[in-house]
């Protein structure tokens, strides 16, 4: 039987995080309410790009986001989802979270046989260590990334709060999670100019985009432009 008591993590004398373990196709909302996270106005699923990043790249999508969606996601209390590790946009997010000071929510979703943290499995090739900015995770039961994809997409309509899927790089499994999304009605906003699946959504004439359903609500950021992404969103997010 999983064991649904809360699991804290214990990064050092002045963080400790909150996980709880979930089932794949968990209802969202079950998984919501067992973090008891704090209040939020909104929330931003993001889908990134992981160890295959280029580190050209993974340094220009830090600065981006260093100006954008930690101050963002500061001032409009949102909370923030995404992979969880110490690997590409994941990691990313995390050290934006230290470098803006922010108390906002940030949640890593990811398969619980795949994760390291204090008290738990050591580091090792298999075994990838949480980001220690995170304030809350969930271990979804699975051995093998994209077994946590539903849950993670399914937050954006459980939480009852505006909220929107961002693709950042990433790989097949990033596209098939933009697929799921478009799917099921989900806005998406992809960030062209950084890179793979990012930016094959945002080409029309793309084979990636083409995958997608008629009917998706997909509006395409550009990186070259960080005023314009922040706007963007806030207008997604709040009219």
């Amino acid at each position: 039987m999983l064991d649904r008591n809360p699991i804290f993590i214990r990064f050092d004398e002045t963080h400790t995080a909150v996980a709880v373990r979930a089932l794949p196709y968990e209802a969202p909302e079950s998984v919501l309410n067992r973090l008891n996270l704090p209040a939020y106005r909104g929330i931003l699923v993001i889908h990134g790009g992981a160890a295959n990043m280029e580190e050209e790249m993974i340094l220009a999508v830090r600065q981006f986001l260093g100006i954008t969606l930690g101050p963002l996601a500061q001032n409009e209390r949102l909370l923030i989802a995404a992979g969880g590790t110490q690997f590409g946009v994941s990691m990313l997010l995390g050290e934006i979270r230290q470098q803006v000071g922010g108390n906002y929510p940030l949640l890593g979703v990811l398969p619980f046989q795949r994760a390291s943290y204090p008290g738990g499995p050591p580091p090792d090739d298999r075994y990838l260590p949480l980001h220690p900015a995170y304030s809350h995770f969930v271990f979804v039961e699975g051995s093998e990334f994209g077994e946590e994809s539903p849950l993670l997409v399914g937050l954006l309509q459980a939480c009852g709060k505006p909220g929107l899927a961002l693709i950042i790089n990433g790989g097949e499994i990033v596209l098939q999670e933009a697929r799921t999304h478009a799917e099921s009605g989900n806005r998406l906003v992809t960030l062209a100019g950084s890179g793979r699946t990012a930016d094959q959504l945002a080409d029309f004439t793309s084979d990636e985009r083409r995958s997608l359903p008629a009917s998706v609500h997909l509006s395409v950021a550009q990186m070259s432009n960080p005023p314009e992404f922040v706007n963007l969103i806030k207008r997604l997010l709040f009219g």
